[in-house]
């Protein structure tokens, strides 16, 4: 059987005697574009940061088979992009300076790619070295570590690149604060896709875009998962979409109410209305219903 990349056990999230997110248990694997769809109030955002470590919560979340001990040489691997991104509107960073924050040193991401690969997981598509002898034969002669120096030239690339796929780069000299809210949130999915991530965690990214730019946005979902394998759990409200861009579907209304394959999920009708009706009854919007 294959190691998921992302296994959540019985996580519970509770403040106070409020219940948020309840008993939810699911596995995703590799190259999978999980939709998570829920009414306002469902507890998407919630389950989401408590599985990053963001929030407190009971039960067990391990991401490509690891265990809690080593988060903090995986989470170099994760890309995560929030639904709401505070920000400094005065504060003097280019779109490029906020981009350039995202990048993983090589250091860092060999570290996490060694431990995956003790995991049992192969990673070779990404293009690094993937174990410790490969890492011991990069070195140079005169080098006195076990890792290829870095690369200034190629951090500048992953920063045009990211630039590029969400269509940013002719305002990459532009100061944050003088963006649209739309052009803002595309700068932090750049910058969660310029440390190449193996899983990408992503709450309702393309709100406040315009059709264009959430096309440029889930272009580049659609073209990670399916050329790198790359992971991708997207919260989102919009069936539409859902049908569209995603292959698994888990419909979360505080407790698990589906997790599957997206063209199941359509073909219930009855399952389709209970979350156009709780999404109504939660002062949501839906389409495509």
């Amino acid at each position: 059987m294959l190691t998921p990349i992302v296994d959540v056990e019985n996580l519970t999230v509770q403040f106070g005697d409020n219940v948020v997110v309840d008993n939810v248990s699911v596995s995703v694997g590799r190259g999978e574009i999980l939709g998570v769809l829920g009414p306002n109030g469902a507890g998407k955002s919630c389950m989401l940061r408590a599985m990053l470590g963001l929030l407190p919560y009971r039960g067990r979340v391990s991401f490509f088979g690891t265990g809690p001990e080593d988060k903090k040489h995986i989470l170099p691997l994760v890309g995560y992009v929030p639904q709401k991104i505070d920000h400094e509107p005065l504060f003097p960073a280019t779109v490029h300076d906020i981009v350039s924050m995202g990048v993983v040193t090589r250091q860092r991401r060999v570290q996490g790619l060694a431990l995956l690969e003790r995991s049992g997981l192969d990673w070779r598509n990404t293009g690094e070295p993937h174990t410790e002898r490969e890492m011991v034969e990069s070195r140079s002669e005169d080098c006195q570590t076990c890792l290829p120096c870095e690369d200034p030239h190629t951090e500048r690339e992953m920063v045009e690149s990211a630039l590029e796929t969400v269509g940013l780069s002719p305002i990459r000299d532009r100061r944050i604060g003088e963006l649209s809210g739309g052009q803002r949130q595309r700068v932090f999915i750049a910058q969660s896709l310029v440390r190449d991530p193996l899983l990408m965690i992503m709450d309702e990214p393309v709100s406040n875009m315009d059709v264009e730019s959430q096309s440029l946005v889930y272009s580049a979902i659609r073209q990670a998962a399916r050329k790198h394998k790359v992971t991708v759990i997207i919260s989102m409200h919009d069936l539409d979409t859902l049908r569209e861009h995603t292959n698994a579907v888990m419909f979360l209304n505080r407790s698990l109410i589906y997790h599957g394959d997206t063209d199941a999920f359509f073909a219930d009708r009855d399952r389709v209305k209970m979350y156009t009706e709780a999404s109504m009854h939660a002062g949501g919007h839906t389409h495509g219903v």
